[in-house]
């Protein structure tokens, strides 16, 4: 090998790992002139190519050529199949999973990449079994508890999973995908300020990971719908109480309204700055409808000679406009919340 290839290999990875493929494209390059068939160079420009957009029929050669120059090299065969499967080509991925697999039969790389394979491939179950064996041989790699976790995850089984991903954390405190993934858990199961911080956090260390910053505005679109259900909230106990107990109703209104605003000020400030992000034109129309109503009821219970049929009257259909719509944006963040991303 030409004394400059090693070094040049060494720069070209790191740059992968600080997100500047068409950097290491370049090196590697260079590499690939030197010495065409150097299996470390091969495999890591197919990562450089997918990283850079390129489509599986782009950087599959590399790859088929860097596992035929080293098919024994389970570190290789089991990077190729990660690519593989990030790119969406699981054909290829399970191909390349194969081979680590044959080549290290416990190596705890192969495991886990097979593993993330048959996830990826729609088999939590087959998947759970295969990261249990990864775990079993090292149990103390957070790289192995996220796998694991996310397989439990799968299955439905949220509280084995956080519990894989917090302890992931006290390993790796700064573990980007343990944090997505236990915020994703948080999130389904509606704790939205520790689900954006820990994306928030995630992000900040890792902007680049488009999964994360999705997930971070799923979290902002679920505040800002909560946010208006609870304004209708405050909406229909002023039209029920308003009428019986109007010192109560109008107590209670504004409490639910203050305790709103509460609430989405703790968000952390990547949420809040989205939180007008791709706004309905409903949504607005409904927060100009709730905040008209508030003024105008509170007018009238306010006014000493105003008449209680006419109030009763503007309760009833206020409260049949108000309530399908609160019911409607709980139930539809309800169901956004499922849509978080889990990594890798």
């Amino acid at each position: 090998m030409t004394s400059y290839v090693e070094p040049e290999l060494r720069r070209a990875a790191a740059a992968l790992e600080l997100h500047r493929p068409q950097d290491a494209r370049r090196m590697l390059a260079t590499v690939l002139a030197a010495e065409p068939d150097s299996a470390r160079a091969l495999a890591l420009m197919a990562e450089a190519m997918h990283e850079c957009g390129e489509p599986p029929t782009a950087w599959r050669p590399y790859g088929d050529r860097a596992a035929a120059a080293a098919p024994d090299d389970v570190a290789i065969l089991s990077g190729l199949a990660d690519v593989a499967r990030r790119a969406g080509d699981l054909s290829g991925a399970r191909w390349y999973a194969n081979r680590a697999l044959r080549a290290g039969p416990t190596s705890v790389q192969a495991l886990n990449v097979h593993s993330l394979v048959q996830l990826a491939e729609g088999h939590p179950g087959d998947a759970l079994r295969t990261a249990q064996q990864a775990l079993s041989r090292r149990p103390d790699d957070a790289d192995l508890l996220v796998a694991h976790g996310r397989a439990l995850a799968e299955l439905g089984r949220t509280a084995e999973a956080q519990a894989d991903y917090v302890a992931a954390l006290r390993l790796d405190p700064q573990h980007v995908f343990a944090r997505n993934n236990l915020a994703v858990e948080r999130l389904q199961c509606g704790d939205l300020r520790r689900a954006s911080r820990l994306l928030h956090s995630a992000v900040r260390d890792d902007p680049r990971t488009g999964a994360m910053l999705r997930n971070l505005t799923l979290v902002a679109v679920l505040t800002r719908r909560l946010a208006l259900a609870f304004v209708m909230l405050a909406y229909g106990v002023l039209l029920v109480l308003g009428f019986v107990l109007p010192w109560a109703g109008e107590v209670a209104a504004w409490a639910i309204l203050a305790w709103t605003v509460w609430w989405v000020l703790r968000m952390p400030a990547p949420v809040r700055r989205r939180l007008t992000d791709d706004i309905a034109g409903w949504d607005v129309v409904w927060i100009l409808l709730a905040a008209g109503g508030l003024v105008v009821m509170l007018t009238m219970l306010a006014s000493p000679g105003s008449r209680p049929h006419g109030p009763w009257l503007i309760g009833i259909v206020g409260l049949r406009l108000v309530l399908p719509f609160a019911v409607a944006r709980v139930r539809s963040a309800y169901q956004l919340a499922r849509l978080g991303v889990r990594l890798p």
